[in-house]
């Protein structure tokens, strides 16, 4: 008796919450109407989806459907008309949502189309001491030294102790020839004695 007393309770329980939820879809449905009017596409999905959570009544996947095809997101549009159909075979307007099945379907081709390859990642070239090292490391044998080609001038140990031997003769040359008097130089435009 007293197992069916709650069943009863239980089941009426949930009567009565019926119509809280099919309140609060409604209230949802109105808003996402509101935002999908105002080409707000990403807030009426979300309340469309938050809809169809309480009520799940297909057509809530046909209007995320539409908002998704508007705000050009192809992919999750054709997602969701065919959600739409798979729920509701027999719809009265199958024609029409098969009709944007195809056309979404070209969209998503023809951008897959006109998207620029994506680049193939080049092979790496080692240079001639990473690949002997590289060769080191794998059979354990020493690798060939690198082949000694034509070094550039500036890497070349003798220029640069001959630029060092000329500048240290011209700066000797600078200052030996250089006016030994302790005074100013002279001026054509004479000087101002600042203090006395």
């Amino acid at each position: 008796m007293v197992v069916l007393a709650l069943v009863v309770a239980c089941g009426s329980g949930v009567a009565y919450a019926q119509p809280d939820n099919e309140a609060e879809a409604k209230r949802l449905y109105q808003e996402g109407t509101k935002h999908y009017q105002l080409a707000e596409y990403d807030q009426a999905v979300a309340d469309y989806k938050a809809a169809y959570q309480i009520v799940p009544k297909p057509l809530f996947l046909y209007n995320i459907a539409q908002a998704y095809r508007l705000a050009q997101n192809h992919e999750l549009a054709l997602r969701f008309y065919k959600n739409f159909l798979s729920a509701q075979p027999a719809a009265s307007n199958r024609a029409e949502v098969e009709e944007h099945i195809r056309t979404m379907e070209e969209a998503i081709a023809a951008k897959a189309r006109s998207a620029p390859p994506s680049p193939s990642p080049s092979p790496v070239i080692p240079s001639p001491v990473e690949a002997a090292e590289l060769g080191a490391q794998a059979d354990g044998a020493p690798a060939p030294a690198p082949a000694d080609g034509p070094r550039p001038l500036y890497k070349r140990w003798w220029v640069w102790a001959g630029v060092g031997v000329v500048l240290v003769a011209a700066t000797t040359v600078l200052v030996l020839t250089m006016d030994g008097g302790g005074g100013p130089p002279s001026s054509e435009l004479g000087s101002h004695k600042v203090f006395e």
